[in-house]
Order: structure tokens, then C-alpha cells, then sequence
């Protein structure tokens, strides 16, 4: 989920809600790349890439990062789950949105510790205004990986649509600290922390 600016025309917002389902395809790229090698969800490997996405001072190098990260995220060991991933994520890129919550749902019913069908479903929810449902997935997310910056982000846009701007500027805040080269969260913490600064005066 990306982070949207606060204050953004509703037309605008509505075309980054469409960007977000859009990019779900460089997501689909990298689930279906044919790379035998990548380690399931939990390996270790993921220790050593969030360590080096949080001191690494190179814009080229943490999307580089940030991309294997995902491309850890994604896999699974059943490739049932990972087809239908797939599939979930076809229809999302789509719009085929109502059809994308069924396929995330048959896939947190099959494999409930597999993190990421918790997120995208969460993902899918946000864009359907489903915010209670999306804030439910994002805490099933963040129960299995709690470094999960695209779930924290994806909190801050749902408190943001709830109108709660210090429980977003919190959520923002955590994804930053784990992953620190995302500008929409930058945007948005700048945004919400002068929002507050104005409200308190």
C-alpha cells in the first residue's frame, strides 16, 4: 500500500488508490520470475536485507533491497498458495477487486501464517473503504512479520481515512524507521505532523 499525501483532492486520490492496485504488477513480476533459489518467508536472509535497508544511504541500493525483501515475501511453500497468489494479484492489477478479496481470503484460510496473503487482503480491502476489515489483515500482518513496512504504511493510509491523524503519524513512523527510503511516508509524516502542530495552536 502506498502512502498518500494528506489533504489530496479526492479525484487524485482515487488515482493513487488506481496506482496502487496498478502496481501490484511489478509485485506479480517478481512472484513469477523463475529464480528456483529464493528462500521461503522465514529464512534468514531477511535479517541481513533489513539490516542493510535501514543503514544503506543509496536510493538504488534500497530499491534493490526492497525488492528481494518482496520477492521473499511472496513466496510460499505450497505452490497452490503461490499460484493463487499469483492469480489474487492478477485480479487486483485488474480492478477485479471484489474477485481479488475472494482469492487473498481462499489463501489466509489455506495457509494463515503465510504473512503476505494477510496483506494483500488487507491491500484489497483498503481499496474497497473496507477500512476495519484492511486494519484487521494489517494486524494479522504485522502479527506474523512485524517489520512489515508496506503493512505499517498501509496502517497510516487506513487511520488517515479514519481521521486519525496521531495513530497515522505513529504507523508512518515505525515503517520509517524499518525501511527509511520511502518519500510517500515522508510526505505524509511531514503533512500530519504539521496538521497536529495547527490544531494544537
Amino acid at each position: 500500500m502506498r502512502a498518500r499525501p494528506v489533504g489530496e483532492p479526492r479525484g487524485r486520490a482515487r488515482g493513487r488508490a488506481c496506482g496502487i492496485a496498478c502496481g501490484m504488477v511489478i509485485l506479480l513480476a517478481l512472484l513469477v520470475a523463475p529464480d528456483a533459489a529464493w528462500p521461503g518467508q522465514d529464512d534468514s536472509p531477511l535479517d541481513g536485507l533489513f539490516q542493510r535497508l535501514r543503514v544503506t544511504a543509496d536510493a538504488v541500493d534500497a530499491n534493490e533491497l526492497e525488492a528481494r525483501i518482496w520477492r521473499i515475501w511472496l513466496r510460499f511453500s505450497d505452490a497452490r498458495v503461490t499460484d493463487l497468489m499469483a492469480g489474487g494479484i492478477r485480479r487486483m492489477d485488474g480492478g477485479h477487486l471484489a474477485e481479488a478479496r475472494d482469492v487473498f481470503t481462499q489463501i489466509t484460510r489455506l495457509a494463515p501464517k503465510f504473512a503476505e496473503g494477510w496483506n494483500k487482503l488487507a491491500t484489497v480491502d483498503y481499496l474497497l473503504r473496507d477500512f476495519g476489515a484492511s486494519a484487521h489483515g494489517i494486524a494479522r500482518t504485522l502479527a506474523l512479520e512485524p517489520r512489515h513496512f508496506g503493512a505499517l504504511s498501509g496502517l497510516g493510509l487506513v487511520n488517515m481515512a479514519l481521521d486519525r491523524p496521531a495513530r497515522a503519524l505513529k504507523s508512518f513512523r515505525q515503517a520509517l524507521k524499518i525501511h527509511p527510503h520511502m518519500p510517500g511516508v515522508r510526505r505524509n509524516i511531514k503533512q500530519l505532523q504539521k496538521r497536529l502542530k495547527d490544531e494544537e495552536i
